[in-house]
Formats: C-alpha cells, structure tokens, sequence
C-alpha cells in the first residue's frame, strides 16, 4: 500500500484550517525509514480552544468523525473517516 496520497491529502487539509500537528507514532518512523507497517496517523497538538475548532474543521475537510473514546480520563481524541479504505 501506498500511503503517499492519503499523507499528502491530510498535509494539504492541515494546512488549509492553519492547525500545526506533529506526525508521531509507527507513520512517522516509517516515514524515516523504520520497518514498520501501520494504517493510522498519531498527531500530537498543542491543546487550546482555536486547535479544538481547527480539528472540527479538519474533519469536516476529511469527511471525518472526532471521537473521545477515553473521556473524560485522556485528552486522546480520534478521528474517524466516514469512508475508510
């Protein structure tokens, strides 16, 4: 699989609702070459009330869900695409 499109359709949506994220997790060690598979993004944001609206954004840019799974104990939030591959 060919991550490359879905990395580049999430930089271009993070770009465009201005929400700076940090790729983090087996994605971004694949990234720099580490043998590893996975088939999600972790991004590590800094929390504040404009990030919280941007990432509202940013689903609705994806066509994606925000889910707390872990509320109220964690800050964790996911974010569910309506139509996953």
């Amino acid at each position: 699989m060919n991550a490359q499109p879905i990395l580049t359709a999430v930089a271009r949506a993070l770009e465009r609702v201005k929400l700076e994220a940090i790729l983090i997790g087996n994605a971004a060690a694949a990234l720099h070459g580490a043998p590893v598979t996975t088939i999600d993004l972790d991004f590590f944001i800094r929390r504040s009330p404009g990030n919280t609206r941007k990432l509202k954004v940013l689903a609705d840019e994806l066509e994606a869900t925000i889910l707390r799974p872990f509320y109220p104990i964690s800050g964790l939030y996911r974010m569910r695409p309506a139509n996953p591959c």
